[in-house]
């Protein structure tokens, strides 16, 4: 059984689509991470998963549950975080996880134990008195602990220190081993690039294809980048590159590997002090595709 499927799934507000009939699944044991810039759909598509915001189209399977005619059988199978997670503060740590954890019939207890040690808590304080990091770790130990098949974690590292972010990336992994299935969203793009098995790139409303995706990298990695320390003089270049200069650095397309392996072998006689090419990373595919979207 998956733990998330979605099927033509479609949401607008008054007259902009946000999501426009949208397909995934994914697989027990699998990290999917959700890419797209503020605004592009991932938080709302995450509402609609969990019911808080009703679809205008389409079917939402959880564990096989189905989300809209269930809702709250659904909801057993599932723990979410927010992007914007709101406490209440006037509890203490230790009040606040009692309480929203009795929610869930069964916990994972390696997880809750897991969690206190890599986000440890002054618990007998109050809520209001933690700062910004606190809060999200705070949350960060509801959301993990909960025994089910689906989390969704919208931003979970947001506000976090980078070695914050390591000890909950190590726990996402831990939930993969477990046979979780998580649907994660985030601005770390290389570091959510290493947690993921696949990403998903959500653009204009809708997930882009296989085909899409690979084709946006393919045009990436024939993408060439150096610097020097000025303009050298006299530099030859092989025929069939796209040359920009901005300064003392180049950026430089071309149609085919030959064509940019042979100009990165002339830049670097010519005294490059950094040169790139090759595989492009999460946030330039999706620039790529978001821009192809746009001219469509």
């Amino acid at each position: 059984m998956r733990p998330l499927e979605l099927h033509d799934l479609g949401k607008g507000f008054r007259r902009a689509t946000v999501l426009d009939g949208l397909g995934l699944a994914l697989d027990a044991g699998e990290v999917l991470g959700l890419v797209g810039p503020n605004g592009a759909g991932k938080s709302t598509l995450m509402r609609c998963i969990v019911g808080l915001y009703v679809p205008d189209t389409g079917r939402v399977l959880v564990d096989g549950v189905d989300a809209l005619a269930e809702p709250v059988r659904a909801r057993t199978r599932l723990s979410y975080l927010p992007g914007e997670t709101s406490l209440y503060e006037a509890m203490t740590g230790q009040e606040l996880l009692d309480f929203a954890l009795a929610f869930h019939p069964a916990l994972d207890g390696d997880m809750v134990r897991r969690c206190a040690e890599a986000f440890p808590l002054p618990l007998d304080a109050r809520v209001r008195t933690y700062s910004s990091g606190m809060k999200q770790k705070l949350a960060l130990r509801v959301a993990l602990a909960p025994d089910v098949p689906l989390l969704l974690l919208d931003e979970p590292d947001r506000a976090l220190d980078r070695g914050a972010r390591d000890r909950l990336y190590a726990l996402i992994r831990a939930l993969r081993a477990r046979g979780r299935g998580v649907l994660l969203s985030s601005h770390h793009l290389d570091e959510l690039e290493e947690v993921a098995d696949r990403t998903a790139f959500l653009v204009h409303g809708h997930l882009a294809g296989d085909a899409e995706v690979a084709g946006a990298r393919t045009r990436l990695a024939r993408v060439l980048e150096a610097g020097f320390e000025r303009v050298p003089e006299g530099l030859a270049l092989p025929g069939g590159l796209e040359v920009e200069w901005d300064g003392p650095r180049l950026r430089a397309r071309a149609a085919d590997d030959a064509t940019l392996q042979a100009a990165a072998a002339r830049l670097a006689a010519a005294g490059a002090t950094s040169l790139s090419f090759g595989g492009a990373r999460l946030m330039a595919v999706y620039d790529a595709l978001y821009a192809a979207g746009r001219t469509a």
